[in-house]
């Protein structure tokens, strides 16, 4: 019994478990005092504890702005912030407020430049044509495209680590079922 007992604690203790604690950002992108170079369509707070879905942030800019948020959700431990529009140059604070796995609130703000100036749009009379003078034209890569790609991307990883969280989860649940029943097989051979 003894030894059953000590192979429990060594089990228990080689366990990954997560200790309750209050969430507080570990890490950001962007993160405290970064200068970003290019425009802004996504925030990511990574917790250093579970949080819960009334986590969220608002963003505002060097005027006391808010900027407008399209939506905020949390994965892990990690908010997922995307917003409206492309963020362009200027100095902007996040005010996050984090409801954590433990049921404390906790809250905090992150600083950030963004130097990337918004791209001038040039408005250009274009002269009316026939089909017949009418130019192929080449398809070109904005950079908004590219940002939604890299959006998309962040999303596709965020949910692959779901995934293998949820498979350690059950993996650590079901070897807590199968010491609980050994112990149990064990007392009543006793």
């Amino acid at each position: 019994m003894k030894k059953l007992v000590g192979l429990l604690i060594v089990f228990c203790l080689l366990m990954p478990l997560q200790v309750l604690g209050h969430s507080y950002v570990g890490s950001s992108t962007p993160s405290e005092g970064e200068v970003v170079s290019e425009p802004l369509k996504e925030i990511l707070l990574q917790f250093d504890a579970g949080i819960e879905e009334h986590t969220s942030i608002e963003l505002v800019d060097e005027d006391g702005v808010n900027v407008s948020i399209r939506d905020q959700y949390v994965q892990e431990r990690t908010l997922v912030v995307l917003l409206d529009e492309l963020v362009y140059s200027g100095d902007y604070t996040i005010q996050w407020t984090a409801l954590g796995s433990d049921g404390h609130t906790t809250e905090g703000t992150i600083s950030f430049t963004v130097d990337a100036p918004q791209p001038e749009v040039v408005n250009e009379e274009v002269p009316e044509a026939n089909d017949e003078d009418v130019p192929q034209i080449n398809e070109e890569v904005t950079e908004e495209e590219i940002i939604d790609e890299e959006l998309v991307e962040s999303e596709e990883n965020i949910e692959e680590e779901t995934v293998e969280a949820t498979n350690i989860i059950l993996f650590i649940l079901i070897g807590l079922v199968v010491v609980i029943g050994a112990l149990v097989l064990l007392r009543r051979r006793k």
